[in-house]
């Protein structure tokens, strides 16, 4: 897994500006407390980064695509399981304590569904809990990954969860 994700790695550090989502393939409306995305774009495909405002505020959501035909000419098809745990060790290795679970019931993101998985870790003496999940578009890979302080996210992830739900893939 951490070889994949070292290829997935080495594709993003060579941007294309031809290969990238110019424009965010979907529709996220979230709430006000949340600044406007900060894109990443790679070689492979773009992230977006949504920060909460407000000091102290460690509630964050990235949004991931990955084109599909570069990841599978690199590393072959995967699967939302395979895809969410290339993402999951990269969590893993930046938290002590790292815990993730497979949950039974699966995430609506935009009309699908797709196996979700939580976690919980710490960083820098912050205990930190997530939600992690990898839907398989037409063509792309896009991975949603949630993270909130361990105190806060029961209040805090219902509503970004509802807007997840409400997503729109143009």
């Amino acid at each position: 897994m951490t070889l994949l994700f070292l290829t997935l790695l080495l594709l993003s550090a060579l941007a294309s500006a031809e290969e990238r989502f110019n424009v965010p393939p979907f529709i996220l409306i979230l709430p006000s407390a949340f600044k406007s995305p900060i894109e990443t774009v790679s070689f492979s495909g773009s992230t977006y980064t949504y920060l909460a405002t407000g000091k102290g505020q460690t509630t964050s959501l990235t949004a991931t695509l990955l084109k599909k035909n570069i990841v599978h000419e690199q590393t072959g098809t995967l699967d939302s399981n395979q895809c969410a745990k290339i993402f999951l060790e990269q969590i893993k290795a930046k938290h002590n304590r790292f815990f993730v679970s497979a949950t039974a019931r699966p995430m609506n993101v935009g009309g699908k569904r797709s196996p979700q998985f939580r976690w919980s870790g710490a960083k820098n003496g912050v205990q930190l809990t997530g939600v992690l999940t990898c839907v398989l578009l037409e063509e792309a890979y896009f991975i949603l990954s949630l993270t909130d302080n361990i105190q806060t996210a029961a209040e805090n992830f219902p509503t970004i969860r509802k807007s997840i739900r409400n997503i729109t893939f143009r």
